[in-house]
């Protein structure tokens, strides 16, 4: 495996007064990398008791690695795309075993966005991001994914009710969000957000609303009996906490938490172990999935209060 390191140091620099103003050279290796020169304009960060200057070059040289992918399902070759692709690399050459893994790979790359085959090899792909940082999008694409994960909530209930199920639309839907959830956790790993100090908050939210999507696409793939009435009332409820939650985490409501750990409480404990006692096997599975919607939503409040803090 080779890796190009980030350009990443502790450098110690004397501070200088000129007139009334307090001053510090930069160093030279860092303005021969980013291509600093008299006249260019920086910008400073203030973050507690650091200071963070980003040029308007690259600050992060381009990292590559070696992989290999062996024979094993599409969930284990898309853990493999997807990893590499958020930690931040630029570029990947990836080893592989037969023709049907490759075709494994081009299908986990429709979900990597900027990632692209720029060469093939016998059993052997090199893979490289063309796109750049989505930093100034970042804010756009997170809520994206958290609209796109409630619209497959609130849609997929209408289609419930009337038994008439467009498996196909949700399974594209839920491939959008992952495709959102890999750049968002990109951009987090690497570039100007990585030293952010609420960009692990955000990480562990945006990766949570991607496992929110998943759960309501378990759902509508299940073949089953047309749900009951009941279980159509819990699941309009358990989509209202999610839309509760997406609500008030954009309106930065952080005393909402101690309502909505309150009505996380009366849908699990209380109504959902009800509905539990009651219900068919098929019904169960529903049930299932509904209630890991619950506790994955409920698992947002930590680094959502994390990032108000």
């Amino acid at each position: 495996m080779y890796i190009f390191e980030r350009f990443i140091s502790l450098v110690k620099r004397k501070v200088n007064q000129l007139g009334t103003s307090l001053s510090i050279t930069l160093p030279s290796k860092w303005v021969k990398t980013i291509g600093i020169k008299k006249g260019d304009d920086v910008d400073i960060d203030i973050a507690n008791n650091s200071l963070i200057v980003h040029g308007e070059g690259n600050l992060f040289l381009e990292e590559s690695t070696e992989i290999s992918v062996k024979k094993g399902s599409l969930g284990y070759v898309k853990s493999m795309i997807n990893n590499v692709y958020r930690k931040g690399y630029d570029e990947v050459l990836v080893h592989y075993e037969d023709e049907a893994t490759k075709k494994l790979i081009l299908e986990a790359l429709e979900e990597t966005m900027g990632f692209e085959v720029v060469e093939q090899k016998e059993n052997k792909l090199v893979i490289k991001n063309i796109a750049g940082l989505f930093e100034s999008e970042f804010d756009n694409l997170m809520r994206r994914a958290f609209l796109i994960t409630i619209s497959i909530a609130e849609e997929s209930l209408i289609d419930l009710k009337q038994n008439k199920i467009d498996k196909e639309k949700y399974w594209q839907l839920k491939k959008t969000v992952e495709k959102l959830m890999n750049v968002c956790c990109r951009t987090l790993n690497k570039g100007v957000l990585r030293n952010n100090p609420n960009s692990k908050f955000r990480y562990l939210v945006i990766h949570t609303i991607d496992k929110i999507a998943y759960a309501y696409y378990y759902i509508i793939s299940l073949e089953k009996e047309p749900l009951s009435p009941p279980l159509l009332v819990y699941y309009a409820n358990t989509t209202a906490y999610l839309r509760a939650f997406y609500d008030n985490y954009y309106q930065k409501n952080i005393g909402s938490i101690s309502l909505l750990t309150d009505k996380k409480n009366t849908l699990l404990w209380e109504e959902g172990y009800r509905l539990m006692k009651k219900a068919n096997v098929s019904e169960r599975i529903v049930l299932h999935h509904l209630m890991t919607v619950i506790r994955r939503t409920y698992e947002c409040m930590s680094p959502f209060l994390g990032e108000q803090l």
